[in-house]
């Protein structure tokens, strides 16, 4: 009886030990991936590839062969992935294809939520419906807490040598920022100057 080599652990198998169809469509080279090994190529192109936001997640797996580029469909990885490779490729799907709606955008803090933001970079401050954690829209970063967008592009365009003025600039904004909403929640505009001012006792 013929034996083929296994291109993985590189041993002789007779043909039931290998797929007994094409893993690919396009496939046109005899059948040189055991099915032992194949979960585990599987595997290594999903399981390795995870991750939470920011870039994108592998959703295509190439046929393993050395002498094919063909993509594997989805039914075949279904069918030899492992149950919890095979879960984590439909996630990979779901997270790519929200990923590529517009206004989409996942939270920063990591909590693994992500939401439509209709606003875009008008209003780019994005407070997480899961978690409440807040995102910049324009950076896909923590939200730089009392500064614009245009302020925060300036200081981390300074050169490496200005870190000290860095982080003097971002105390200075927090402090502002800190400032400001204390005075927001003890005092309120003049009726007539606009001026933020303080009731005292009297009237």
């Amino acid at each position: 009886m013929s034996t083929t080599r296994c291109i993985i652990c590189l041993q002789s198998k007779e043909a039931s030990d290998f797929a007994p169809e094409p893993l690919a469509p396009g496939c046109n080279h005899d059948r040189d991936l055991c099915l032992n090994c194949l979960p585990k190529c599987i595997h290594w192109r999903i399981g390795g590839s995870r991750r939470i936001g920011g870039s994108r997640w592998l959703v295509s797996v190439n046929c393993p062969s050395e002498s094919c580029s063909e993509t594997l469909s989805y039914e075949t990885i279904q069918r030899y992935a492992t149950d919890q490779d095979a879960k984590n490729y439909d996630e990979a799907l779901a997270r790519d294809t929200l990923e590529k709606m517009e206004g989409f955008i996942w939270c920063a803090s990591g909590c693994g939520s992500g939401q439509i933001h209709t606003c875009g970079t008008d209003q780019p401050m994005v407070k997480c419906v899961g978690c409440g954690g807040e995102t910049c829209f324009q950076h896909r970063s923590s939200w730089h807490t009392g500064m614009s967008c245009k302020e925060w592009d300036r200081l981390i365009r300074l050169p490496r040598n200005n870190d000290t003025l860095l982080i003097e600039n971002l105390r200075k904004a927090r402090e502002t920022w800190s400032n400001n909403t204390a005075v927001g929640k003890i005092s309120k505009p003049c009726p007539n100057c606009g001026i933020r001012i303080q009731k005292d006792g009297g009237w």
